[in-house]
């Protein structure tokens, strides 16, 4: 029986809904900061991983080793391939690290049906979307680092992504990502000079802005479903 679950969201913009879906209250775990609660009988941990692999990849060992977890959900926004639609929900069954070749495979939760690829990397050029294989259908910067962790701890794990923008409007690159800090904070000095330089990519930018908040209600709300079709 699944009896705890944790939770990884890269930015405060990921994790801010899902707390709001399942009621949670600030907490603290091995001395970081969570967020925790319950989902009927399931004991409910939320933390932060920040963008990029490395930090998801310390962050997960880091919680499998604070507690013991039944299984691992990862939650958040990703980068659609393809005509996949804005807001659409993305549960893969296999992830992918491009930068190390590493895969892993998900695990069926709360009733959700596991479809598709993502692929995970630390930089992405939307000019290169053609090299994607068959089936990849998002891409985004930390599923796949989460995934390895826990399969090599023997975690079932389950990946819940809604997309916020697709690499064909060419509006997210890694000069993009440069507009937010580690710990997927905004940063707004950077964020004032990239507008500077490039103002004519200010209403695109907007549009991602109010986008990826709706993408982001839509996997906490998808989450939250699975978590109470277990819970029962």
């Amino acid at each position: 029986m699944t009896e705890r679950v944790g939770i990884l969201t890269p930015m405060p913009s990921e994790m801010r809904p899902v707390v709001a879906a399942l009621g949670l209250q600030k907490s603290s775990l091995a001395g970081r900061p969570v967020q925790t609660g319950k989902v009927g009988f399931i004991d409910v941990v939320v933390a932060r991983t920040g963008m990029g692999t490395v930090t998801a990849t310390s962050t997960t060992e880091w919680l499998l080793d604070a507690a013991a977890f039944d299984h691992v959900l990862v939650v958040g926004i990703a980068g659609g391939i393809g005509s996949i639609p804005i807001g659409a929900i993305v549960t893969p069954e296999t992830v992918v690290n491009t930068d190390t070749g590493e895969e892993a495979h998900a695990s069926a939760f709360g009733g959700a049906k596991l479809e598709g690829k993502i692929w995970t990397s630390n930089e992405f050029n939307p000019d290169n979307q053609r090299t994607f294989a068959p089936g990849v259908v998002a891409v985004d910067m930390e599923t796949a680092a989460v995934g390895v962790v826990c399969e090599k701890q023997g975690i079932p794990w389950t990946a819940f992504r809604s997309i916020s923008d697709r690499l064909d409007d060419k509006i997210v690159d890694n000069a993009v990502f440069g507009m937010a800090n580690a710990d997927g904070s905004p940063n707004l000095g950077a964020a004032a000079r990239y507008i500077l330089r490039h103002p004519t990519k200010l209403p695109g930018l907007l549009k991602v802005g109010a986008d990826s908040t709706k993408a982001a209600k839509a996997a906490a709300g998808a989450a939250a479903a699975a978590l109470r079709a277990v819970a029962g």
